[in-house]
């Protein structure tokens, strides 16, 4: 296995079909929000890198997040695998821990192998950066249960990882 670091880069599908990476989202929202959708629908990429091995997902980032860089590390970390579903298409994402090592496959995916702990780890710190960025691009439209919800799986994920 590389001993590359395990990367989580998040980035949002704007208008007209650019990459705009997370850090940049605030500053392209603020000058022209009208290459953003609905915080329902907006299309967002999760692209998982460690050396050779890279898995990328599309789907409505504001509900891939949560499931893929919160759930999925609780699943893995209690259960030794899980499995999530795209929202906005039928693309899965299957995770299966194997001793130090985790090997993600899925439909349309080629199974790849990450060192465990690295990738949880990026993964759930990659949602934690997307947190701060959704609640101020989004401030009206998330309702404070919302809200709630989203940081207590941020919360339990960020305890798998210590427990786990």
């Amino acid at each position: 296995m590389s001993d590359a670091p395990v990367t989580v880069e998040l980035s949002f599908i704007a208008r007209p079909d650019d990459v705009v990476p997370l850090a940049s989202v605030p500053a392209e929202f603020q000058s022209v929000p009208a290459r953003f959708d609905d915080y329902s629908v907006q299309t967002g990429v999760l692209e998982i890198h460690h050396g050779e091995a890279s898995v990328r997902l599309a789907d409505a980032i504001m509900w891939m997040v949560p499931q893929v860089c919160f759930d999925l590390v609780v699943a893995v970390q209690t259960e030794g695998e899980a499995e999530v579903e795209m929202w906005s298409s039928d693309a899965t994402l299957h995770l299966v821990k194997d001793g130090d090592e985790i090997e993600a496959k899925g439909e349309y995916l080629s199974p790849q192998r990450f060192p465990a702990l690295a990738l949880l780890t990026a993964l759930v710190e990659a949602g934690e950066a997307a947190t701060p960025v959704f609640q101020s691009l989004w401030a009206d439209d998330l309702d404070e249960e919302m809200i709630k919800h989203h940081l207590n799986r941020q919360s339990a994920a960020r305890a798998a990882l210590t427990a786990g």
